[in-house]
């Protein structure tokens, strides 16, 4: 898990403060999400400080999604609305670890690109039920850069969404539009 020298003032945090269990942590169960909307140029780097402490079995990742950003559903939740296709795995954690990323965009220059980051745990351990002591949460990340866009969270969200991620709902499921034809008729 590091020694926690990677952060210095406010970070983004992917856990949950309302735990029957361990307190603070995360939840079995629960996919939570991080995300921006970005135009990449020519020549752009994401960077981050990101740190992990989940169980086995828990991943954090950080994606590229080509289509855009996951879609607000009635449920409350965020869904990817995109298709598995359009969406680029950067970089996968499970366990305990810190790490400071860069990765190369270039091949996406001219896009307009999401970037997200997606702490899913799964149906075992957490701090819920105090089978896993994360001591934060599934995971933080700081300083996180694309181009010039330098976010610490330090001063606020800078445009970052959070949320939970869920099933896609089936209004928004429909691959096409449909079209609905209506006939004026007399009521008497």
């Amino acid at each position: 898990m590091g020694n926690g020298s990677l952060f210095t003032g406010k970070v983004c945090r992917l856990g949950s403060d309302l735990l029957s269990g361990c307190l603070p942590g995360y939840s079995s169960n629960v996919s939570l999400v991080l995300f921006k909307q970005y135009t990449l140029s020519t020549g752009v780097h994401l960077s981050y400080d990101g740190r992990v402490d989940s169980a086995i079995g828990d991943v954090t990742s950080v994606i590229l999604d080509t289509a855009g950003c996951p879609a607000l559903q009635c449920s409350g939740a965020y869904a990817f609305t995109s298709a598995p296709n359009q969406r680029i795995t950067l970089a996968t954690y499970e366990g305990g670890l810190e790490v400071t990323e860069d990765i190369d965009l270039s091949p996406y220059a001219g896009q307009t690109v999401c970037i997200v980051v997606n702490s899913d745990s799964d149906a075992t351990v957490s701090d819920s039920d105090c089978g896993y002591d994360s001591r934060d949460g599934e995971s933080e990340f700081d300083n996180i850069q694309v181009g010039t866009d330098l976010t610490t969270f330090d001063s606020g969200q800078n445009g970052w969404t959070f949320g939970t991620l869920g099933p896609l709902d089936p209004i928004q499921m429909a691959t096409a539009p449909r079209t609905v034809t209506t006939a004026a008729r007399s009521i008497r």
